[in-house]
C-alpha cells in the first residue's frame, strides 16, 4: 500500500517528477499525524454537537437598528441616524448559543428584520 499509494500520491504533492517510493520516516510521522489529526474531528463532529436556539424576530423599537435590521430600499440620503420605522416587510432570524449558566447568550443574526422607514417617503 505504501508503495503503490501512499508514496506515489506524496511525490506527486512534492516532486516534478511523480515516482513510486516509500514514504520516509518523516513523511511516515507527518501522515499519521494528520490522520491521527482527521480522525479526532471525525469523531468530535460526529459526538458532539452544539446547540443552537433559532428565534424569529420583528422590531420591538421604533428606531432603525443597523444590528438587526436592513432596509427595504436603502435611502439615498440619511441625515438623522434616529430614522423612524414604518412597517416591517419581513421577520428577522437570530441564532443564539447558550454559554452556561449567569452568562448571556452569545447572538448572531442570520436574517436581518427588512424594515421600511420615514425616510423611504422624502423626496430626494
Amino acid at each position: 500500500m505504501e508503495k503503490n499509494f501512499l508514496g506515489p500520491f506524496l511525490s506527486s504533492l512534492l516532486d516534478n517528477q511523480p515516482e513510486r517510493r516509500f514514504l520516509s520516516s518523516n513523511n511516515t510521522r507527518a501522515l499519521e499525524e494528520i490522520l491521527v489529526a482527521a480522525y479526532d474531528w471525525n469523531r468530535k463532529v460526529k459526538s458532539q454537537f452544539m446547540s443552537l436556539d433559532y428565534h424569529v424576530r420583528l422590531p420591538t423599537i421604533g428606531l432603525f437598528d443597523e444590528q438587526s435590521m436592513q432596509y427595504l430600499e436603502k435611502p439615498k440620503n440619511v441625515g438623522d441616524p434616529s430614522r423612524l420605522v414604518v412597517a416591517a416587510v419581513a421577520m428577522g432570524l437570530e441564532s443564539s448559543e447558550a454559554r452556561g449558566s449567569g452568562t448571556q447568550p452569545y447572538g448572531v443574526w442570520q436574517e436581518k428584520i427588512t424594515v421600511l422607514t420615514e425616510d423611504y417617503f422624502r423626496s430626494p
